[in-house]
């Protein structure tokens, strides 16, 4: 068995345990993989393309981010929206919060929640 720690991937640690001859190359290609989908789907890189499709600067995400945002759709529908992929909202009112030792106000929070309860976008 062979482990391999990797850093800065999807914005934590990454340990991958291989068994078998070729286990760096199946360390390389879970990575290369694991790369991919960062440089797709990261919410910390404005370059990934996520983040470009929610500034504007995409019309068409492409076959990734489409089946991730219809996956979170359909999840949000059928948790009945206790998985919402717009909570970064709601954390970052805690985190404001935090730094200045106040809990966010009821009003913040009900305000926060009803902005993030419909999903701001469509999957047609």
């Amino acid at each position: 068995m062979r482990s391999f720690r990797h850093h800065r991937l999807l914005g934590t640690v990454v340990d991958i345990r291989v068994s078998g001859t070729h286990a760096e190359a199946v360390d390389a290609a879970v990575v290369g993989e694991i790369e991919a989908l960062q440089r797709e789907l990261s919410v910390f890189d404005p370059t990934s393309t996520l983040e470009r499709w929610k500034r504007g600067a995409l019309v068409d995400p492409g076959p990734v981010v489409n089946a991730v945002l219809g996956d979170a759709l359909d999840w949000q529908r059928r948790s009945g929206g206790a998985f919402n992929p717009a909570t970064r909202t709601l954390t970052r009112i805690w985190q404001a919060a935090a730094d200045v030792g106040e809990p966010p106000t009821g009003t913040a929070l009900a305000d926060a929640a009803a902005r993030i309860a419909d999903p701001p976008y469509r999957m047609v």
